[in-house]
């Protein structure tokens, strides 16, 4: 590890630290419950402290600002799942002093930190793609539009037939499927499996087949998020290829 990634490394483990105190249901529980705000406008939880001057019923740019932006959320997640306890703490992260601690960690520490290492790089595509998870268009939140416009790309004969053959699900029927578990997940925050459609063509060994394809357990996305996590100037930039 280079002398840069150590002094990353040295800043990190005070965020690590942070969030070693709190269990790791609660910690999901707080990022679905942002989550679920920003992009379906569902009620925010009671049972999560807000912080002051968040309006769950405001506008987008509010929740963006006075609550936690999406790629926040992306980048918490991903170190609640690392780092978190596995079974119940005293501390709750439901509170909002105690996630502020680590938020403002976050923001005002580490994401500095590693702006100036950015910022002193004569590689302008670093600093290119350190913006572009934060401000490119993708951010504003999921369309109708984007969605059926990749409905449409996949629709096409050619790549309908390749879908098919490898997931052995029609790209109709994968979509109803993705849109459905779409709108479970952002109503439950919890899932009891096996679940069952009230949508006629999505069988029982439809919803496995989908299952078994595009999920993974908790302890497996663990192990995978720790291989992928980069202790240098690209500590917030992995993060979009596997958790989207």
């Amino acid at each position: 590890m280079s002398k840069q990634n150590n002094h990353i490394f040295n800043i990190y483990k005070t965020l690590r630290n942070y969030i070693r105190k709190y269990y790791l249901l609660d910690g999901l529980y707080v990022i679905w419950g942002y989550a679920r705000n920003n992009i379906f406008n569902l009620p925010f939880p009671n049972d999560i402290e807000k912080p002051n001057s968040f309006d769950p019923n405001g506008d987008l740019f509010n929740k963006r600002y006075f609550g936690l932006p999406e790629f926040e959320q992306e980048f918490l997640v991903k170190q609640f799942i690392i780092h978190c306890n596995l079974t119940p703490t005293s501390n709750s992260i439901l509170k909002k002093d105690n996630l502020k601690v680590i938020i403002n960690y976050l923001r005002h520490t580490l994401s500095e930190e590693v702006d100036k290492i950015n910022e002193n790089s004569s590689d302008f595509l670093l600093e290119f793609h350190r913006m572009a998870h934060r401000q490119f268009i993708w951010q504003p939140g999921y369309s109708q539009n984007g969605m059926l416009r990749y409905y449409k790309l996949y629709s096409y004969a050619p790549v309908s037939k390749i879908v098919e053959q490898t997931f052995g699900i029609k790209v109709y029927d994968l979509f109803i499927l993705a849109f459905y578990c779409f709108a479970i997940t952002g109503k439950q925050f919890k899932t009891q499996l096996p679940f069952k459609s009230d949508i006629p063509q999505l069988s029982s060994s439809t919803i496995d087949t989908f299952l078994s394809e595009f999920s993974i357990k908790l302890e497996d996305f663990r192990n995978e998020l720790i291989n992928l996590q980069q202790m240098n100037e690209n500590i917030f930039l992995y993060i979009q290829s596997i958790v989207k």
